[in-house]
């Protein structure tokens, strides 16, 4: 029964170990792909800037009707849409990371209680053999009880047998 037991908790332990590595990998993934965000947006910030320094202000004194750098506004609208969808799917990724540092923190939890579990059946083991160990302790003491009653029945008729199961009963009383 034990043997099938520790099978099984070495299965789960196997399994949640798994897990866990599972969990581990898509956690440097989401890493990786955070820290080429974090580039991308710093790179889309310099273009941003590089466009807002080359726009012309004297332009718009002269002919505010006629805006030549309505491209580049544009440009810098995209660009700015563009660091905000990647900062949105930047906090999806960290929430995903946070839940999976959760999922492992309860993988690890469970494990601990897996091999606490193996822990209390080696208690158990132990106390049934001192269990065992007392039964046969309480069976001795039987013996000795069986043997008084059989000395008492037989001193009249039979002394010499009386005296030969009484040291008996005097060495079974130095074992315990």
């Amino acid at each position: 029964m034990d043997n099938q037991l520790d099978k099984f908790k070495n299965k789960l332990l196997n399994y949640f170990n798994g897990k866990i590595d599972e969990q581990n990998e898509n956690i440097e993934v989401l890493s990786d792909d955070i820290m080429k965000m974090n580039i991308e947006i710093e790179e889309t910030k310099k273009i941003i800037t590089g466009l807002k320094n080359n726009m012309d202000d004297s332009q718009d004194i002269f002919s505010p009707s006629d805006n030549n750098d309505s491209f580049m506004l544009q440009e810098i609208k995209k660009l700015d849409d563009r660091v905000s969808e990647i900062t949105d799917c930047m906090d999806k990724e960290k929430n995903e990371i946070a839940q999976g540092k959760d999922k492992i923190k309860e993988m690890n939890r469970m494990c601990s209680y897996i091999k606490k579990v193996k822990i209390s059946t080696e208690e158990k083991q132990q106390r049934s053999e001192e269990n065992i160990g007392d039964k046969k302790e309480i069976g001795k003491i039987e013996d000795i009880k069986d043997k008084v009653d059989f000395c008492r029945k037989i001193c009249i008729t039979d002394v010499n047998r009386c005296k030969l199961e009484l040291d008996n009963i005097y060495e079974m009383l130095n074992d315990l």
